[in-house]
């Protein structure tokens, strides 16, 4: 992509004019393999590869912002920046028992994130007004998934399920509040779900459905940046529905 910017305004500092070329290429692979151990269960591996296309910065005025591009050791904010990439890692199990009556299915996982898309924002010695995205920081997110669903007679169904994740920097990154460790955003440790589904006959025609589903999401945080985010509490959401289908 080409392109060309220009701003101006008396918060800006007079006029400044952002103008380049930004250029990428990628491959995106994806392995996986599969095997079924028996007519109830298969266990399978995969590993794949993704990425998000980078963009353009906001020109940032080097007079007005010369003091706190120098606290991060810059001359002027990089006009654009490049993409962050992904490998994920899974393993998992899906199984049936009982003559299908039971179905049980779990899944491992590891993703590895690399030259993350970072807004740093030009706040120290003291704030001008103006900030950048940059290439900044790694970090990686492994935990498990866990579904089960029952029919304990025909027409009913249960299904639990839940997912743990661990998702943190794995490094410190120079010149930000990033610290190793930190919790990566909106990314909730634990999130449960269950639901129960009925569906019965009325007449020849008509059958009435049943759903009722019940959802936890745990606390998240807002930002990357310790002295600048919230935490968002944990939440229970619940559904009911009742219905007629023809």
């Amino acid at each position: 992509q080409d392109f060309y910017q220009g701003y101006g305004g008396f918060l800006n500092g007079g006029p400044t004019v952002n103008t380049g070329t930004s250029r990428i290429k990628r491959v995106s692979p994806k392995f996986s393999l599969s095997y079924r151990v028996s007519d109830d269960a298969m266990v399978y591996a995969l590993a794949s590869k993704g990425y998000r296309l980078g963009g353009l910065n906001d020109p940032v005025p080097p007079e007005q912002c010369a003091a706190q591009l120098a606290y991060l050791g810059l001359a002027e904010a990089p006009n654009s920046f490049g993409p962050d990439g992904l490998w994920n890692y899974e393993a998992g199990a899906k199984t049936s028992w009982l003559q299908h009556r039971l179905t049980v299915n779990a899944t491992a996982f590891y993703l590895k994130w690399t030259d993350i898309q970072t807004r740093r924002s030009l706040n120290q010695p003291n704030p001008c007004g103006f900030s950048f995205t940059d290439n900044v920081g790694k970090a990686r997110s492994e935990g498990i998934e866990l579904e089960v669903t029952a029919h304990p007679t025909d027409g009913l169904s249960v299904t639990l399920g839940g997912t743990y994740t661990d998702a943190q920097l794995t490094a410190d990154a120079t010149g930000t509040q990033f610290v190793k460790g930190t919790r990566l955003p909106y990314s909730p440790k634990l999130k449960l779900s269950a639901a129960i589904d009925y569906t019965h006959a009325i007449s020849a025609s008509l059958k009435g459905y049943t759903r009722l589903d019940f959802e936890h999401v745990g606390e998240r945080y807002t930002s990357l940046e310790l002295d600048n985010r919230i935490a968002m509490p944990s939440y229970d959401l619940g559904n009911f529905l009742l219905g007629v289908t023809t």
